[in-house]
């Protein structure tokens, strides 16, 4: 989830995304990009936090991008897409 300022250009008076919203979506899309080149190091972080009897389900050990998706936030609008955002 990503929220954004609902004081800025939401959408364009041709309907278009406005800033704030672009601004959101090139945000989520960097996390993307984070995710798919350091998922094993997140990985390694989840297993350092964790209790020596604890364990989590292997879903969190996997990166499966079909079972992620994204929202970007504002007052007022609520904007969601599914995967691709290209």
């Amino acid at each position: 989830m990503k929220l954004e300022s609902p004081y800025g250009q939401i959408v364009t008076k041709d309907g278009d995304f406005g800033n704030v919203i672009r601004k959101g979506i090139k945000q989520v899309m960097d996390w993307d990009s984070w995710l798919e080149k350091n998922y094993y190091s997140l990985r390694l972080v989840f297993e350092k936090h964790l209790g020596k009897m604890e364990s989590l389900p292997k879903e969190f050990f996997e990166l499966e991008k079909s079972r992620i998706h994204y929202v970007v936030i504002t007052v007022g609008e609520v904007i969601t897409r599914k995967r691709p955002m290209n």
